[in-house]
């Protein structure tokens, strides 16, 4: 497993690169197209609109991404003008600013609710005073090109980092933020968005090959952490190449089955279950 040497650290911005006339993808679709290639087609390919309808679960992780970014970059930029680090204090203003934004102020007066973020944002405070790494980047934007090296067009793969952390070792650790319980150790391990990450951080962002990958879950002050070798990460690229090749061949057979139930796209879906 390679890693950076310790030091100031250095992440080469994404390549302004003019999206080719091959597919340009991200996580989401990737994991829209496993789910079932026909959502894949509805959402992607024919772009059929739908909806969208306010959600409290995902305004509240919205706003908790958002004030966790914005607190590890105020304190990474108070240190280094020799000023104090930002408070607990500090974190709840910071997240009452990014809920400000969202359109849910009924429930966000409700009593359960504010327990709910005060728990949160105690146990990320306290976690982030006994972190041993240090934030080097905050909502990392990324652009991967992968040559199928058949002849046929890359695929630029775009996505955003939660967060990126320089550990004592001298290596770095890839973390996404996750609102909700803690998933399984395997969901880790197999975890298509890690691997996209991971494959940024070496191909793209000339950070070399992660040392640990992990979703956080704060509200439960849970890690769950694992690795990607080298290997592991030549597999996963070409894993999404093979998906690519599906995608391009027009392959969007529909697989009916318990997702039905929450797809947007379920009215119009002849092969609905």
């Amino acid at each position: 497993m390679s890693q950076q040497a310790s030091g100031p650290p250095t992440i080469a911005e994404p390549a302004e690169v003019p999206a080719p006339p091959g597919l340009v993808a991200s996580y989401s679709s990737l994991a829209t197209f496993d789910l079932c290639p026909r959502q894949y087609a509805f959402r992607y390919v024919e772009q059929v609109a739908v909806e969208e309808t306010p959600n409290l679960p995902f305004a509240f992780g919205r706003a908790a991404h958002a004030a966790f970014e914005a607190f590890t970059r105020e304190r990474r930029e108070r240190l280094g003008r020799g000023e104090a680090p930002p408070t607990r204090e500090d974190l709840g203003r910071l997240f009452d600013a990014a809920w400000a934004e969202a359109d849910f102020t009924g429930q966000a007066n409700d009593e359960g609710f504010r327990r709910r973020v005060a728990g949160l944002l105690d146990r990320f405070w306290r976690r982030e005073a006994s972190a041993a790494g240090e934030v080097i980047a905050e909502e990392q934007l990324f652009e991967l090109v992968l040559d199928p090296g058949d002849g046929a067009e890359p695929v630029v793969l775009r996505g955003c980092i939660d967060r990126i952390d320089r550990l004592p070792s001298g290596g770095i650790e890839v973390i996404d933020y996750k609102t909700g319980s803690p998933a399984y150790q395997p969901s880790v391990d197999d975890s298509l968005q890690l691997s996209i990450y991971a494959l940024a951080c070496r191909d793209a962002l000339g950070l070399g090959t992660p040392e640990r990958v992990t979703h956080d879950f704060p509200e439960f002050a849970a890690r769950l952490s694992t690795v990607r070798t080298d290997a592991q990460l030549d597999a996963a690229r070409a894993a999404i190449l093979a998906r690519v090749a599906r995608i391009r061949s027009a392959d969007f057979t529909a697989t009916p089955g318990d997702a039905c139930r929450w797809c947007d796209y379920r009215a119009m879906c002849p092969e609905r279950v």
